[in-house]
């Protein structure tokens, strides 16, 4: 909730340009089930629901306002690259920098944005323009497939075979 040590260090916020914000509470989920038991108990219970990825972002759409549910990503920051395949899944609260850094020791150059503490959710819906984009083209360009948690609390898969409306 609202209050504590924990709060406040899961409620940082560097840019008070727009203000400060203060979140209703925030779930710190370590699954997709967790994420879909979020969803379902914000819709449940008519509160805002809204997922902050684990990074910043300048116009601080990670923090919702006083009557959110912040879903914090941060804890589901995995990078497991196939070589064969040649693709990445990558987890939801993933950093830029980690990210750059786990295709970086698999011998993959992948266009990324140029800050390193973007998290995946920005950095791959929309994000991305860095120092390889006129070459490699946005981050956002290099997405083939991923999971999405509709507003019921149902995992989606969305590409471009299924669920394509969304892709």
């Amino acid at each position: 909730r609202n209050d504590g040590p924990e709060y406040e260090a899961l409620n940082y916020q560097w840019n008070t340009l727009w203000g400060y914000m203060t979140p209703l509470v925030y779930l710190k989920a370590t699954t997709v089930r967790d994420v879909q038991i979020g969803v379902q108990c914000a819709t449940k219970t008519k509160i805002r629901c809204v997922p902050r990825s684990g990074g910043h972002s300048y116009a601080k759409n990670g923090f919702g306002d006083e009557d959110s549910l912040i879903i914090d990503l941060k804890s589901m920051n995995f990078i497991n690259v196939n070589k064969e395949k040649m693709t990445a899944d990558i987890g939801p609260g993933a950093l830029n920098g980690q990210i750059m850094y786990g295709g970086w020791k698999e011998g993959f150059l992948v266009s990324q944005g140029i800050c390193p503490s973007v998290g995946a959710g920005g950095l791959f819906q929309g994000g991305g323009y860095g120092h390889f984009s006129r070459l490699l083209g946005m981050a956002a360009d290099s997405v083939i497939g991923m999971e999405m948690v509709d507003v019921k609390g149902r995992l989606n898969v969305v590409s471009n075979c299924s669920n394509t409306d969304l892709f």
